[in-house]
């Protein structure tokens, strides 16, 4: 038998590739939380604040229903059980090649970014109901995988394959209009295609969102790529990315991770 579960999309295991319903509610938010930490504990307390969205009944209840909840999970997953009980929690016990979070983080490591982050199915776990854990967990997951998304494009661009990322860049710029590495990136393929009208007016798009927006000027890496188009036909791209930074994880504590978790607005995520 092989088990395999998906976390970059909606919720999904799958037992020789046939779907093993989970039910709806907490045992989707229960297997969510575990998914996100494999093979890591998660305390008792961090699964109730995610199953009650921060609002639990008295410890003693909460305990007792997370309890029923870790059965009946258990009882849907049926050959497919990954949970297990530990000191102070629980934890899903997944393969490396189980799970596609922890594909797509040995991809990352390995370099092999296009492979990574056609892992994506997402947005990610709609079909879960936790506003906690939608403002939380998944945007530090999401941030991997732009992360990642970003750096595969900038090797696309030291490729040469200029033309062939406008049509997405144009794509990821509208569902992440404050994202200025995707502007960076748009402004540069623009130019290394030869648009560079095109390519200024991009930048000036950005730079009047940002204003109108958030009252503040494009960064100093956006503002050298301008200078860059300004100065003449960009026929080779600078490998050299000023703004790609490490992509924060889900037991990371470092500034840009707060930056992430500050700018992520509150999700209610659509009943399964």
């Amino acid at each position: 038998m092989v088990v395999e579960y998906r976390v970059l999309g909606p919720l999904e295991v799958l037992s020789d590739g046939v779907a093993v319903p989970v039910p709806a509610g907490r045992c989707r938010v229960l297997l969510a939380t575990l998914l996100l930490r494999p093979n890591q504990v998660v305390s008792i307390d961090v699964l109730v604040d995610r199953l009650w969205d921060g609002e639990p009944p008295s410890p003693d209840r909460a305990h007792k229903t997370l309890h029923t909840v870790v059965m009946r999970l258990r009882q849907a997953l049926g050959d497919a059980d990954c949970v297990r009980t530990s000191t102070g929690g629980y934890l899903a016990e997944v393969a490396a090649d189980a799970l596609d979070l922890t594909r797509f983080r040995r991809l990352v490591a390995a370099g092999d970014l296009a492979a990574a982050v056609r892992l994506w199915r997402g947005p990610m776990l709609l079909d879960v109901r936790s506003d906690t854990l939608h403002r939380h967990d998944v945007p530090l997951v999401t941030e991997e995988w732009v992360h990642a998304l970003e750096r595969r494009i900038g090797a696309d661009l030291d490729a040469g394959r200029a033309a062939e990322v406008v049509p997405e860049l144009r794509g990821l710029t509208a569902q992440h209009p404050f994202r200025e590495a995707f502007w960076g990136q748009l402004v540069l393929a623009l130019a290394m295609s030869g648009q560079q009208e095109r390519a200024l007016a991009a930048y000036q798009e950005i730079r009047t969102l940002l204003a109108d927006e958030l009252g503040v000027d494009p960064g100093d890496e956006l503002q050298a790529v301008h200078r860059r188009v300004l100065a003449g036909p960009v026929a080779v791209r600078e490998p050299a990315r000023a703004w790609a930074r490490a992509a924060p994880t889900a037991d990371d504590d470092t500034p840009v991770r707060r930056a992430v978790l500050r700018a992520a607005r509150p999700h209610r995520a659509g009943r399964p």
